[in-house]
C-alpha cells in the first residue's frame, strides 16, 4: 500500500470514529462530546474467563470447524452473488424490489420463529429469546457470552443466521459482515461447548461462554480471513486479554482451513467485480513471465500534436475507456510520455475558451495558465458536447501536459519486477519499451492479477506445444 492511500484511510477511519463516538456519547449519556465515556461496541466484560492447557485442542476444533462454515459460507454467497449481478444488477427497480423482499422475509422470520417457540407473542417479551431475536445483533451476542442458553435455541439461531447473513451480504442494504458473523459464530460455538459439557469434557456448563466467545471470532475469520486484528478486537470487546493463545489459535486455523477450499468473502467480490487490487505478494506465476507476455499490445496512442477531433474520439471509444494514454512519435515509435484522461479533458475544456493554438503553449492561451490546477468544471460529457464542427480541425499540443519522466520497464523485464513497481508506488500505467525505447505495449493492474496471469501462462505453453510440433513434422 502506498503511503498516501495508507495516510487517507487513517484520516477517513479517525473521522469516522471521531463521528461514531461524537454521537454515540450524546445519545446514550446526554453528555454532548464527551468522547470517551462509552464505546461504539462491547459485548460485556470476560475477566472471569480461565481454560485449561487441555482445552487447546477443542479451541483448535472449533477454529478448524469455523474455517469449513466459513468456505461453505463464501461458495453458496458467491452462488447467490452471480444470480443477484445476472437477474438483479446494480442499481434500478429491480434492486429496489430484492431489498423490499428481502426485508420482508427476515422481518417475518425474526418474529414468527420466537413465537412459535415460546407459543405466543407475550411470552416472548422479557425472555432471552427476545433479545436473540428482537434486539440488536450486539445485544445478542452479549447475551450468549453471558446467559444459559438451550441448546435448541442455539442451533435453531444458528441455522437461520447463517441463511440470513449468506442471502444478505451483497444485497442493496448495508447489512454488514462483522457482527452478523459474530453473532452467527457466538450460536454454533455456544452449541460446541454445549456439546463438550454433555460428553463431560467441561464440568460446567456456564464453561460453554468461553467457547461461544472463541466461536465468535473464528467465524469471521472463517468467512473473512482476518487473524491478529481480530483477535485483538474481539479481547478489546470484552476486556478479556488472556484469551489471546486460544483466539489466535482459532482465528489462524479458520483461515487456514477457508483458505484450502476458496478465497475470503472480500476478496471474492473484489474478483466477482472486476476490481484490480493486487496481492501483497506475487506469486509463483510471476516467474516464468516477462512484460512482454502480459502486456497489451493494441494500444491507442497520441502523436506529440494532435487535432482536436482525435483527442474527442479517442474520449468518446468506449471500448478504450482508460485513464492514460502514451505519447509517441509517430515516425519513430518512440515513447515521449505519459498523459492522463483528466489531463485530456481540461485541456479540451480550457482550449474551448482561449483558442487551440499548436504553440509551445499548447492549448492555453498564455503562460500563467500553464500552472492552472488539472481539474475541469464540467462533466466529461459537457466538455464533449461543446467542441463545436469549426474546433475538430485545430490542433493542440500535449508537450507542456504529458508526464515525461513516467515509470517503464524493457520488454524483457520480469513480471515479478513489474508486479513490484505497481505495488510500491501504486501506478495505473506501465509502458513497455524495446532497446530503442519504442513503445510495445502496455501494462495496467489487471493485467497483472492472477486469473489473467493464468491465461497468459497457459497461451505460451500452448504456443510451444504448437512450435514443438511444428519443428518435430
Amino acid at each position: 500500500m502506498s503511503v498516501d492511500i495508507m495516510l487517507k484511510t487513517f484520516v477517513a477511519a479517525a473521522c469516522a470514529a471521531l463521528v461514531v463516538r461524537f454521537f454515540h456519547g450524546g445519545f446514550d449519556t446526554g453528555l454532548w462530546g464527551m468522547l470517551g465515556s462509552t464505546v461504539p461496541l462491547e459485548f460485556g466484560a470476560l475477566p472471569d474467563l480461565k481454560y485449561a492447557i487441555w482445552e487447546l485442542p477443542a479451541f483448535a476444533l472449533l477454529g478448524i470447524l469455523g474455517g469449513l462454515m466459513g468456505a461453505l459460507y463464501n461458495w453458496l454467497n458467491v452462488k447467490i452473488t452471480k444470480v443477484r449481478m445476472r437477474f438483479i444488477g446494480p442499481t434500478g427497480v429491480r434492486r429496489w424490489l430484492e431489498v423490499l423482499f428481502l426485508t420482508f422475509v427476515v422481518a417475518t422470520i425474526k418474529f414468527t420463529v420466537p413465537v412459535l417457540l415460546m407459543d405466543g407473542v407475550g411470552n416472548v417479551f422479557g425472555s432471552v429469546k427476545q433479545t436473540l431475536w428482537w434486539s440488536d445483533q450486539a445485544d445478542g451476542v452479549k447475551a450468549i457470552f453471558h446467559k444459559e442458553m438451550l441448546a435448541s435455541d442455539m442451533a435453531i439461531l444458528g441455522s437461520v443466521q447463517f441463511f440470513i447473513a449468506c442471502w444478505t451480504y451483497g444485497a442493496g442494504v448495508p447489512s454488514g459482515l462483522f457482527l452478523p458473523s459474530l453473532f452467527l459464530g457466538a450460536a454454533w460455538g455456544k452449541l460446541f461447548g454445549m456439546g463438550l459439557f454433555e460428553i463431560g469434557f467441561l464440568h460446567q456448563i456456564s464453561d460453554a461462554d468461553k467457547y461461544a466467545f472463541v466461536g465468535s471470532a473464528a467465524a469471521l475469520s472463517g468467512l473473512g480471513r482476518i487473524t491478529i486484528s481480530l483477535s485483538v478486537i474481539v479481547m478489546e470487546c470484552t476486556i478479556n486479554n488472556q484469551f489471546g493463545v486460544p483466539l489466535f489459535l482459532a482465528t489462524m486455523l479458520a483461515k487456514w482451513v477457508g483458505q484450502l477450499f476458496n478465497e475470503g468473502i472480500y476478496d471474492l467480490h473484489l474478483e466477482l467485480k472486476h476490481v484490480p487490487l493486487l496481492e501483497p505478494m506475487g506469486g509463483k506465476e510471476l516467474l516464468d513471465l516477462r512484460a512482454m507476455d502480459i502486456m497489451a499490445r493494441d494500444i491507442k496512442s497520441l502523436p506529440p500534436t494532435a487535432p482536436v477531433k482525435q483527442l474527442v474520439g479517442l474520449l468518446q471509444d468506449e471500448s478504450h475507456n482508460h485513464h492514460g494514454f502514451p505519447v509517441v512519435d509517430m515516425s519513430s515509435g518512440v515513447f515521449l510520455g505519459l498523459i492522463r484522461r483528466s489531463e485530456l479533458l481540461h485541456i479540451l475544456e480550457r482550449g474551448k475558451r482561449f483558442s487551440f493554438e499548436a504553440n509551445h503553449q499548447g492549448a492555453f492561451g498564455g503562460q500563467k495558465d500553464l500552472v492552472h490546477p488539472m481539474v475541469y468544471n464540467l462533466t466529461p460529457e459537457e466538455i464533449l458536447e461543446q467542441i463545436s464542427e469549426e474546433d475538430l480541425d485545430k490542433q493542440v499540443n500535449l508537450m507542456p501536459y504529458m508526464n515525461r519522466a513516467a515509470y517503464t520497464v524493457p520488454h524483457k523485464a520480469s513480471v515479478l519486477r513489474c508486479f513490484a513497481i505497481f505495488r510500491s508506488i501504486g501506478l495505473r500505467h506501465l509502458p513497455v519499451l524495446d532497446e530503442q525505447s519504442r513503445l510495445r505495449g502496455l501494462i495496467t493492474r489487471k493485467d497483472l492479477l492472477l486469473e489473467h496471469l493464468h491465461e497468459k501462462k497457459w497461451d505460451i505453453y500452448a504456443s510451444d506445444d504448437e512450435s514443438d510440433e511444428d519443428e518435430s513434422a
